[in-house]
Protein backbone atom coordinates (compact mmCIF):
# COMPACT_ATOMS: atom_id res chain seq x y z
CA UNK A 1 0.00 0.00 0.00
CA UNK A 2 2.92 2.16 0.92
CA UNK A 3 4.33 1.50 -2.81
CA UNK A 4 1.03 2.31 -4.31
CA UNK A 5 0.65 5.95 -2.72
CA UNK A 6 4.20 6.81 -2.94
CA UNK A 7 3.61 5.76 -6.88
CA UNK A 8 0.34 8.01 -6.83
CA UNK A 9 2.35 10.98 -5.12
CA UNK A 10 5.30 10.69 -7.70
CA UNK A 11 1.92 10.89 -10.44
CA UNK A 12 0.64 13.67 -9.13
CA UNK A 13 4.08 16.13 -9.09
CA UNK A 14 5.02 14.73 -12.49
CA UNK A 15 1.46 16.05 -13.84
CA UNK A 16 1.72 19.33 -12.00
CA UNK A 17 5.16 19.89 -13.35
CA UNK A 18 4.02 18.76 -16.84
CA UNK A 19 0.82 21.15 -16.48
CA UNK A 20 2.94 24.20 -15.52
CA UNK A 21 5.61 23.40 -18.58
CA UNK A 22 2.59 23.03 -21.23
CA UNK A 23 3.41 19.29 -21.81
CA UNK A 24 -0.64 18.71 -21.49
CA UNK A 25 -1.77 17.64 -24.30
CA UNK A 26 -3.69 19.54 -26.66
CA UNK A 27 -6.90 18.60 -28.86
CA UNK A 28 -4.86 17.88 -31.82
CA UNK A 29 -2.96 15.44 -30.00
CA UNK A 30 -5.49 12.61 -29.04
CA UNK A 31 -4.29 9.27 -28.70
CA UNK A 32 -5.30 8.55 -31.90
CA UNK A 33 -5.10 11.57 -33.79
CA UNK A 34 -2.43 11.57 -36.88
CA UNK A 35 -0.02 14.70 -35.83
CA UNK A 36 1.33 15.35 -39.54
CA UNK A 37 -1.12 14.97 -42.65
CA UNK A 38 2.41 15.42 -44.86
CA UNK A 39 3.54 12.44 -46.37
CA UNK A 40 6.68 10.90 -44.95
CA UNK A 41 8.42 12.27 -48.07
CA UNK A 42 7.18 15.34 -47.51
CA UNK A 43 7.87 15.85 -44.36
CA UNK A 44 11.66 15.21 -44.95
CA UNK A 45 11.57 17.38 -47.86
CA UNK A 46 10.64 20.44 -45.68
CA UNK A 47 12.78 19.30 -42.77
CA UNK A 48 15.56 19.18 -45.20
CA UNK A 49 14.73 22.45 -46.72
CA UNK A 50 14.83 24.79 -43.71
CA UNK A 51 18.01 22.58 -42.38
CA UNK A 52 19.63 23.77 -46.07
CA UNK A 53 18.64 27.62 -44.92
CA UNK A 54 20.14 27.01 -41.50
CA UNK A 55 23.80 27.06 -42.89
CA UNK A 56 23.85 30.44 -43.43
CA UNK A 57 23.73 30.95 -39.84
CA UNK A 58 27.36 29.39 -38.74
CA UNK A 59 28.66 30.01 -42.02
CA UNK A 60 28.56 33.53 -42.29
CA UNK A 61 30.90 33.45 -39.00
CA UNK A 62 33.38 31.16 -40.44
CA UNK A 63 34.09 32.30 -44.04
CA UNK A 64 34.17 35.85 -42.36
CA UNK A 65 37.52 34.40 -40.23
CA UNK A 66 40.35 33.99 -43.46
CA UNK A 67 39.55 37.72 -44.19
CA UNK A 68 40.62 39.27 -40.69
CA UNK A 69 43.82 39.80 -41.60
CA UNK A 70 43.00 41.18 -44.39
CA UNK A 71 40.56 43.23 -43.30
CA UNK A 72 42.56 45.00 -40.51
CA UNK A 73 45.53 46.02 -43.20
CA UNK A 74 42.61 47.22 -45.77
CA UNK A 75 40.79 49.61 -42.99
CA UNK A 76 44.00 50.51 -40.68
CA UNK A 77 43.08 48.69 -37.74
CA UNK A 78 44.44 46.69 -35.38
CA UNK A 79 43.71 43.21 -35.39
CA UNK A 80 41.75 42.62 -31.75
CA UNK A 81 39.46 45.41 -33.53
CA UNK A 82 38.70 43.39 -36.51
CA UNK A 83 38.59 40.29 -34.15
CA UNK A 84 35.84 42.39 -32.23
CA UNK A 85 33.57 42.49 -35.54
CA UNK A 86 33.33 38.73 -34.90
CA UNK A 87 32.31 38.77 -31.38
CA UNK A 88 29.45 41.34 -31.98
CA UNK A 89 28.25 39.09 -34.68
CA UNK A 90 28.38 36.12 -31.95
CA UNK A 91 26.66 38.13 -29.40
CA UNK A 92 23.41 39.47 -32.08
CA UNK A 93 23.24 35.94 -33.25
CA UNK A 94 22.10 34.94 -29.14
CA UNK A 95 19.80 38.01 -29.14
CA UNK A 96 18.22 37.89 -32.40
CA UNK A 97 15.96 34.56 -32.47
CA UNK A 98 14.61 36.04 -28.82
CA UNK A 99 13.04 38.45 -30.56
CA UNK A 100 11.96 37.00 -33.88
CA UNK A 101 11.44 33.13 -33.29
CA UNK A 102 8.85 33.64 -31.19
CA UNK A 103 6.52 35.79 -33.35
CA UNK A 104 6.87 33.12 -35.47
CA UNK A 105 4.52 30.93 -33.79
CA UNK A 106 1.71 33.51 -33.48
CA UNK A 107 2.85 34.97 -37.14
CA UNK A 108 3.36 31.99 -39.07
CA UNK A 109 7.14 30.46 -40.37
CA UNK A 110 6.70 31.96 -43.68
CA UNK A 111 6.89 35.15 -42.64
CA UNK A 112 9.60 34.87 -40.25
CA UNK A 113 11.92 33.64 -43.17
CA UNK A 114 11.40 35.77 -45.55
CA UNK A 115 11.91 38.73 -43.18
CA UNK A 116 15.21 36.46 -41.86
CA UNK A 117 16.76 36.20 -45.34
CA UNK A 118 15.83 39.58 -46.35
CA UNK A 119 17.69 41.50 -43.64
CA UNK A 120 20.64 38.91 -44.56
CA UNK A 121 20.83 39.61 -47.89
CA UNK A 122 20.94 43.55 -47.04
CA UNK A 123 23.55 42.98 -44.09
CA UNK A 124 25.84 41.83 -46.82
CA UNK A 125 25.28 43.84 -49.50
CA UNK A 126 26.28 46.59 -47.29
CA UNK A 127 29.13 44.53 -45.99
CA UNK A 128 30.48 44.16 -49.65
CA UNK A 129 29.84 48.04 -49.85
CA UNK A 130 31.27 49.36 -46.92
CA UNK A 131 34.19 52.19 -46.87
CA UNK A 132 34.64 52.25 -43.38
CA UNK A 133 35.33 50.17 -39.64
CA UNK A 134 32.77 51.56 -38.47
CA UNK A 135 30.28 50.98 -41.00
CA UNK A 136 31.49 47.04 -41.10
CA UNK A 137 30.76 46.55 -37.34
CA UNK A 138 26.69 48.23 -37.07
CA UNK A 139 26.90 46.00 -40.72
CA UNK A 140 27.74 42.72 -38.89
CA UNK A 141 25.40 43.48 -36.14
CA UNK A 142 22.49 43.06 -39.02
CA UNK A 143 23.79 41.05 -40.95
CA UNK A 144 23.73 38.59 -37.39
CA UNK A 145 20.24 40.11 -36.61
CA UNK A 146 18.99 39.02 -39.74
CA UNK A 147 19.66 35.28 -40.03
CA UNK A 148 20.48 33.74 -36.20
CA UNK A 149 16.64 32.86 -35.85
CA UNK A 150 16.51 30.60 -38.95
CA UNK A 151 18.13 27.85 -36.49
CA UNK A 152 16.00 28.52 -33.86
CA UNK A 153 13.10 28.37 -36.88
CA UNK A 154 13.92 24.87 -37.98
CA UNK A 155 13.46 23.63 -35.22
CA UNK A 156 10.10 24.99 -34.39
CA UNK A 157 9.44 23.75 -38.20
CA UNK A 158 9.64 20.12 -36.92
CA UNK A 159 7.69 20.57 -33.71
CA UNK A 160 4.75 21.41 -36.37
CA UNK A 161 4.98 18.32 -38.52
CA UNK A 162 7.54 16.03 -36.58
CA UNK A 163 6.13 14.05 -33.57
CA UNK A 164 7.91 13.23 -30.09
CA UNK A 165 8.48 9.60 -31.23
CA UNK A 166 10.25 10.53 -34.64
CA UNK A 167 11.82 13.75 -33.42
CA UNK A 168 14.63 12.11 -32.79
CA UNK A 169 16.16 11.38 -36.56
CA UNK A 170 14.45 14.54 -38.20
CA UNK A 171 16.35 16.76 -35.13
CA UNK A 172 19.35 15.71 -36.44
CA UNK A 173 19.22 16.48 -39.64
CA UNK A 174 18.94 20.68 -38.55
CA UNK A 175 22.11 19.77 -36.25
CA UNK A 176 24.43 19.36 -39.44
CA UNK A 177 24.50 22.62 -40.97
CA UNK A 178 26.23 23.35 -37.34
CA UNK A 179 28.99 21.56 -37.91
CA UNK A 180 28.98 21.86 -42.35
CA UNK A 181 29.12 26.00 -41.80
CA UNK A 182 32.24 25.59 -39.65
CA UNK A 183 34.05 23.21 -41.96
CA UNK A 184 33.17 24.56 -45.21
CA UNK A 185 33.34 27.97 -44.31
CA UNK A 186 37.00 28.71 -43.42
CA UNK A 187 37.94 27.27 -47.04
CA UNK A 188 35.48 29.12 -48.81
CA UNK A 189 36.52 31.93 -47.39
CA UNK A 190 40.15 31.79 -47.59
CA UNK A 191 39.87 30.92 -51.17
CA UNK A 192 37.40 34.18 -51.42
CA UNK A 193 39.93 36.36 -49.82
CA UNK A 194 43.23 35.41 -51.33
CA UNK A 195 42.11 35.29 -55.08
CA UNK A 196 38.81 37.91 -55.36
CA UNK A 197 39.43 40.28 -52.20
CA UNK A 198 37.58 39.95 -48.50
CA UNK A 199 34.13 42.06 -50.14
CA UNK A 200 33.66 38.70 -52.82
CA UNK A 201 32.91 36.69 -49.40
CA UNK A 202 29.67 38.92 -48.63
CA UNK A 203 28.98 38.97 -52.57
CA UNK A 204 29.12 35.41 -52.39
CA UNK A 205 26.53 35.21 -49.12
CA UNK A 206 24.52 37.48 -50.88
CA UNK A 207 23.90 35.58 -54.08
CA UNK A 208 23.47 32.09 -52.27
CA UNK A 209 20.94 33.82 -49.95
CA UNK A 210 19.47 35.03 -52.93
CA UNK A 211 19.05 32.19 -54.71
CA UNK A 212 17.91 29.84 -51.19
CA UNK A 213 15.26 32.29 -50.79
CA UNK A 214 13.92 32.46 -54.06
CA UNK A 215 13.89 28.58 -53.33
CA UNK A 216 12.00 28.94 -50.24
CA UNK A 217 9.39 31.35 -51.67
CA UNK A 218 8.87 29.12 -54.32
CA UNK A 219 8.26 25.68 -53.07
CA UNK A 220 8.65 25.73 -48.44
CA UNK A 221 5.00 25.49 -47.07
CA UNK A 222 3.38 27.06 -44.54
CA UNK A 223 3.93 24.65 -41.21
CA UNK A 224 2.75 26.50 -38.02
CA UNK A 225 -0.02 24.71 -36.82
CA UNK A 226 -2.08 27.93 -35.81
CA UNK A 227 -2.11 28.45 -39.20
CA UNK A 228 -2.66 25.39 -40.75
CA UNK A 229 -3.50 22.64 -38.34
CA UNK A 230 -2.15 19.16 -39.19
CA UNK A 231 -1.11 20.48 -42.65
CA UNK A 232 -4.15 19.79 -44.18
CA UNK A 233 -6.03 23.14 -43.73
CA UNK A 234 -5.14 25.26 -46.43
CA UNK A 235 -3.24 28.37 -45.33
CA UNK A 236 -5.02 32.37 -46.47
CA UNK A 237 -3.60 33.25 -49.75
CA UNK A 238 -0.32 35.25 -48.00
CA UNK A 239 1.04 32.14 -47.05
CA UNK A 240 1.14 30.34 -49.86
CA UNK A 241 3.84 29.11 -52.19
CA UNK A 242 4.02 30.38 -55.64
CA UNK A 243 3.85 26.69 -56.35
CA UNK A 244 0.63 26.32 -54.07
CA UNK A 245 -0.72 29.48 -55.69
CA UNK A 246 -0.07 27.63 -59.38
CA UNK A 247 -1.80 24.74 -58.43
CA UNK A 248 -4.90 26.77 -56.57
CA UNK A 249 -5.22 28.51 -60.01
CA UNK A 250 -5.72 24.96 -62.21
CA UNK A 251 -7.97 23.47 -59.63
CA UNK A 252 -10.01 26.46 -58.04
CA UNK A 253 -12.79 24.64 -57.69
CA UNK A 254 -11.09 22.05 -55.59
CA UNK A 255 -10.07 24.78 -53.16
CA UNK A 256 -12.75 24.56 -50.85
CA UNK A 257 -13.77 21.08 -51.24
CA UNK A 258 -11.04 18.78 -50.34
CA UNK A 259 -9.34 20.98 -47.98
CA UNK A 260 -10.93 23.43 -44.94
CA UNK A 261 -9.50 27.33 -46.03
CA UNK A 262 -7.76 28.90 -42.79
CA UNK A 263 -9.55 31.77 -40.67
CA UNK A 264 -6.20 32.63 -39.55
CA UNK A 265 -6.65 36.37 -38.68
CA UNK A 266 -3.21 37.99 -37.45
CA UNK A 267 -3.20 38.60 -33.73
CA UNK A 268 -2.84 42.54 -32.22
CA UNK A 269 0.09 43.62 -31.33
CA UNK A 270 0.18 43.55 -27.63
CA UNK A 271 1.02 39.28 -28.58
CA UNK A 272 3.85 40.11 -29.65
CA UNK A 273 5.87 41.57 -26.50
CA UNK A 274 3.55 39.43 -24.31
CA UNK A 275 5.24 36.51 -26.50
CA UNK A 276 8.86 38.04 -25.84
CA UNK A 277 8.17 38.21 -21.78
CA UNK A 278 7.17 34.99 -21.70
CA UNK A 279 9.63 33.20 -23.37
CA UNK A 280 12.21 35.43 -21.02
CA UNK A 281 11.14 34.00 -17.98
CA UNK A 282 11.66 30.60 -18.91
CA UNK A 283 15.71 31.76 -17.66
CA UNK A 284 14.40 32.67 -14.04
CA UNK A 285 13.10 29.46 -13.01
CA UNK A 286 16.46 26.97 -11.34
CA UNK A 287 15.84 23.51 -12.71
CA UNK A 288 14.70 24.23 -16.59
CA UNK A 289 18.00 27.33 -16.01
CA UNK A 290 20.05 24.63 -15.18
CA UNK A 291 19.14 22.59 -18.53
CA UNK A 292 20.00 25.46 -20.33
CA UNK A 293 22.96 26.06 -19.32
CA UNK A 294 24.43 22.65 -19.61
CA UNK A 295 23.09 22.92 -23.18
CA UNK A 296 25.27 26.07 -23.38
CA UNK A 297 28.30 24.54 -22.04
CA UNK A 298 28.03 21.65 -24.73
CA UNK A 299 27.32 24.03 -28.08
CA UNK A 300 30.47 26.18 -26.62
CA UNK A 301 32.74 23.35 -26.54
CA UNK A 302 32.76 23.27 -30.23
CA UNK A 303 33.18 26.81 -30.55
CA UNK A 304 36.33 26.35 -27.89
CA UNK A 305 37.66 23.39 -30.42
CA UNK A 306 36.96 25.90 -33.49
CA UNK A 307 38.26 28.95 -32.14
CA UNK A 308 41.70 27.80 -31.22
CA UNK A 309 42.14 25.23 -34.59
CA UNK A 310 44.03 27.73 -37.10
CA UNK A 311 46.27 28.97 -34.08
CA UNK A 312 46.97 26.04 -32.25
CA UNK A 313 47.50 23.90 -35.69
CA UNK A 314 49.63 26.54 -37.25
CA UNK A 315 51.91 26.09 -34.37
CA UNK A 316 52.18 22.38 -34.58
CA UNK A 317 51.77 21.86 -37.98
CA UNK A 318 52.35 24.96 -40.10
CA UNK A 319 48.71 24.14 -41.55
CA UNK A 320 46.71 27.11 -43.64
CA UNK A 321 43.06 28.27 -43.72
CA UNK A 322 42.56 25.64 -46.09
CA UNK A 323 43.88 22.55 -43.89
CA UNK A 324 42.42 24.16 -41.25
CA UNK A 325 39.04 23.38 -42.86
CA UNK A 326 39.81 20.29 -43.45
CA UNK A 327 40.19 19.48 -40.05
CA UNK A 328 36.88 19.95 -39.62
CA UNK A 329 35.76 16.95 -41.66
CA UNK A 330 35.69 14.37 -39.40
CA UNK A 331 33.48 15.98 -37.19
CA UNK A 332 31.20 15.99 -40.08
CA UNK A 333 31.59 12.35 -40.68
CA UNK A 334 31.20 11.70 -36.73
CA UNK A 335 27.87 14.41 -37.36
CA UNK A 336 26.52 12.39 -39.72
CA UNK A 337 26.70 9.17 -37.84
CA UNK A 338 25.12 10.89 -35.17
CA UNK A 339 21.74 11.84 -36.99
CA UNK A 340 21.65 8.14 -37.94
CA UNK A 341 22.65 6.16 -34.49
CA UNK A 342 21.56 8.68 -32.08
CA UNK A 343 18.63 9.88 -33.98
CA UNK A 344 17.85 5.94 -34.20
CA UNK A 345 18.27 5.59 -30.32
CA UNK A 346 16.72 8.59 -29.43
CA UNK A 347 13.48 7.21 -30.63
CA UNK A 348 13.73 3.56 -29.70
CA UNK A 349 14.27 4.87 -26.10
CA UNK A 350 11.28 7.11 -26.48
CA UNK A 351 9.01 4.13 -27.91
CA UNK A 352 10.47 1.87 -25.01
CA UNK A 353 9.47 3.84 -22.36
CA UNK A 354 5.78 4.60 -24.23
CA UNK A 355 5.66 0.86 -23.95
CA UNK A 356 7.14 0.46 -20.13
CA UNK A 357 4.00 2.70 -19.89
CA UNK A 358 1.89 1.07 -21.98
CA UNK A 359 1.03 3.87 -24.53
CA UNK A 360 0.92 3.60 -27.79
CA UNK A 361 4.13 3.26 -30.20
CA UNK A 362 2.58 4.38 -33.49
CA UNK A 363 5.28 7.08 -34.42
CA UNK A 364 2.58 8.83 -36.53
CA UNK A 365 0.81 9.95 -33.77
CA UNK A 366 1.71 12.86 -30.90
CA UNK A 367 1.68 11.23 -27.31
CA UNK A 368 0.03 12.80 -24.81
CA UNK A 369 2.86 13.92 -22.87
CA UNK A 370 1.41 14.45 -19.53
CA UNK A 371 1.82 11.28 -17.29
CA UNK A 372 4.73 10.82 -19.75
CA UNK A 373 8.79 10.75 -18.57
CA UNK A 374 10.23 12.95 -21.06
CA UNK A 375 13.09 13.83 -19.22
CA UNK A 376 14.00 10.77 -18.74
CA UNK A 377 13.55 9.19 -21.94
CA UNK A 378 16.02 12.13 -23.45
CA UNK A 379 18.49 12.16 -20.75
CA UNK A 380 19.48 8.48 -20.72
CA UNK A 381 20.65 9.42 -24.08
CA UNK A 382 22.25 12.16 -22.90
CA UNK A 383 24.57 10.88 -20.30
CA UNK A 384 26.93 8.56 -22.04
CA UNK A 385 27.15 10.82 -24.97
CA UNK A 386 28.32 13.92 -22.44
CA UNK A 387 31.06 12.04 -20.82
CA UNK A 388 32.25 11.04 -23.93
CA UNK A 389 32.61 14.72 -24.90
CA UNK A 390 33.83 15.21 -21.52
CA UNK A 391 36.84 12.80 -22.34
CA UNK A 392 37.74 13.85 -25.89
CA UNK A 393 38.16 17.22 -24.56
CA UNK A 394 40.71 16.42 -22.32
CA UNK A 395 42.40 14.29 -25.38
CA UNK A 396 41.96 16.86 -27.09
CA UNK A 397 43.69 19.61 -25.09
CA UNK A 398 46.59 16.34 -23.97
CA UNK A 399 47.39 15.71 -27.56
CA UNK A 400 47.97 19.93 -28.55
CA UNK A 401 50.40 19.86 -25.60
CA UNK A 402 51.88 16.87 -26.36
CA UNK A 403 51.95 17.50 -30.07
CA UNK A 404 51.33 13.88 -31.12
CA UNK A 405 50.12 12.64 -34.87
CA UNK A 406 47.06 14.31 -37.13
CA UNK A 407 45.85 10.88 -37.27
CA UNK A 408 44.80 11.23 -33.37
CA UNK A 409 42.70 14.42 -33.69
CA UNK A 410 41.09 13.31 -36.67
CA UNK A 411 40.01 10.15 -34.70
CA UNK A 412 39.21 12.75 -31.38
CA UNK A 413 37.11 14.56 -34.37
CA UNK A 414 35.04 11.96 -35.37
CA UNK A 415 34.02 10.57 -31.35
CA UNK A 416 33.56 14.86 -30.72
CA UNK A 417 31.45 14.82 -33.56
CA UNK A 418 29.12 11.73 -32.71
CA UNK A 419 28.95 12.61 -28.68
CA UNK A 420 28.93 16.46 -29.44
CA UNK A 421 25.49 16.15 -32.05
CA UNK A 422 23.91 13.65 -30.26
CA UNK A 423 24.18 15.64 -27.00
CA UNK A 424 23.06 19.03 -28.70
CA UNK A 425 20.33 17.03 -30.73
CA UNK A 426 18.52 15.15 -27.27
CA UNK A 427 18.62 18.81 -25.12
CA UNK A 428 17.09 20.66 -28.70
CA UNK A 429 14.43 17.33 -28.66
CA UNK A 430 13.89 18.05 -25.17
CA UNK A 431 13.16 21.95 -25.39
CA UNK A 432 10.68 21.10 -28.07
CA UNK A 433 8.84 18.51 -26.04
CA UNK A 434 8.18 20.82 -23.59
CA UNK A 435 6.86 23.74 -25.52
CA UNK A 436 5.73 21.80 -29.08
CA UNK A 437 2.83 24.61 -29.47
CA UNK A 438 5.49 27.81 -28.83
CA UNK A 439 8.71 25.94 -29.79
CA UNK A 440 10.38 28.73 -32.01
CA UNK A 441 10.43 31.18 -28.78
CA UNK A 442 11.55 27.93 -26.06
CA UNK A 443 14.36 27.33 -28.62
CA UNK A 444 15.47 30.81 -28.83
CA UNK A 445 15.94 31.09 -25.39
CA UNK A 446 17.93 27.58 -25.25
CA UNK A 447 19.57 29.36 -28.84
CA UNK A 448 20.45 32.62 -26.52
CA UNK A 449 21.88 31.01 -23.70
CA UNK A 450 24.01 28.98 -26.17
CA UNK A 451 25.13 31.76 -28.18
CA UNK A 452 25.98 33.68 -24.99
CA UNK A 453 28.40 30.89 -23.27
CA UNK A 454 30.17 30.07 -26.66
CA UNK A 455 31.19 33.92 -27.12
CA UNK A 456 32.63 34.06 -24.09
CA UNK A 457 34.05 30.89 -24.37
CA UNK A 458 35.22 31.90 -27.49
CA UNK A 459 36.78 35.00 -25.85
CA UNK A 460 38.51 32.93 -22.72
CA UNK A 461 39.61 29.91 -24.37
CA UNK A 462 43.17 31.01 -25.93
CA UNK A 463 44.09 32.76 -22.77
CA UNK A 464 43.40 29.61 -20.55
CA UNK A 465 46.11 28.04 -23.26
CA UNK A 466 48.41 30.62 -22.36
CA UNK A 467 48.23 30.73 -18.94
CA UNK A 468 48.12 26.82 -17.80
CA UNK A 469 48.65 24.95 -21.29
CA UNK A 470 46.14 23.51 -23.25
CA UNK A 471 46.22 20.37 -21.62
CA UNK A 472 44.45 21.94 -18.45
CA UNK A 473 42.77 24.07 -20.07
CA UNK A 474 40.72 21.38 -21.99
CA UNK A 475 40.91 19.23 -19.00
CA UNK A 476 38.99 22.29 -16.60
CA UNK A 477 36.20 22.11 -19.81
CA UNK A 478 36.00 18.66 -19.40
CA UNK A 479 35.78 18.67 -16.05
CA UNK A 480 33.23 21.10 -16.01
CA UNK A 481 30.88 18.87 -18.59
CA UNK A 482 31.22 16.10 -16.14
CA UNK A 483 30.08 18.18 -13.43
CA UNK A 484 26.77 19.43 -15.21
CA UNK A 485 24.90 15.65 -15.93
CA UNK A 486 25.05 15.48 -12.14
CA UNK A 487 23.23 18.33 -11.85
CA UNK A 488 20.92 18.41 -14.80
CA UNK A 489 20.15 14.57 -13.39
CA UNK A 490 19.46 15.80 -10.07
CA UNK A 491 16.16 14.14 -8.06
CA UNK A 492 14.90 17.66 -8.29
CA UNK A 493 14.67 18.04 -11.76
CA UNK A 494 11.70 15.65 -11.57
CA UNK A 495 9.85 19.04 -9.64
CA UNK A 496 7.73 21.46 -11.22
CA UNK A 497 10.60 23.15 -13.18
CA UNK A 498 8.83 26.17 -13.05
CA UNK A 499 7.40 28.48 -11.00
CA UNK A 500 3.77 28.94 -9.76
CA UNK A 501 2.06 31.70 -12.20
CA UNK A 502 4.34 30.08 -15.37
CA UNK A 503 0.89 28.51 -16.39
CA UNK A 504 0.63 31.42 -18.59
CA UNK A 505 3.12 30.24 -21.00
CA UNK A 506 0.89 27.64 -22.77
CA UNK A 507 -2.46 30.32 -22.39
Amino acid sequence: MSGSRTNDATADRTLAKKEAIGLESAPQDSPTAIYSAFTNLQKRCIVASVAIGAIFSPLAVQIYLPALQVIAKDFRVSVPKANLTVTIYLVFQGLAPVFVAGFSDYLGRRPAYLLCFLVFIAGNIGLALSKNYATLLSLRMIQAGGIAAVQTLCQAVVADVITSAERGTYIGYITIPAVVGPTVGPMIGGALAEYLGWRSVFWFLTICATIYLVFYIVVVPETCREIVGDGSVIPPLEYRTLYQLCADARHQEDLTTENPVSDFQHPSRPSYFRMLRLSMVLILHPEFALLLFYGAVHFASLYAIGTTLATQFFEIFGFGSFKVGLMFLPMVGGTLVAVVLVGKAMNWNFIRNSRRLGLSSDKTEQHDLTNFPIERARLEIVLPLSMATAAVLIAWGWALQARTSIAVFCVLGIILGISYTGVINAFNALVTDYYRTKAAGAVAIHWFCGCSVAAMMSAIIQPMIDGVGAGWAYTILGALHLACPSSSSHPHMERNVLAAGSKDLVT
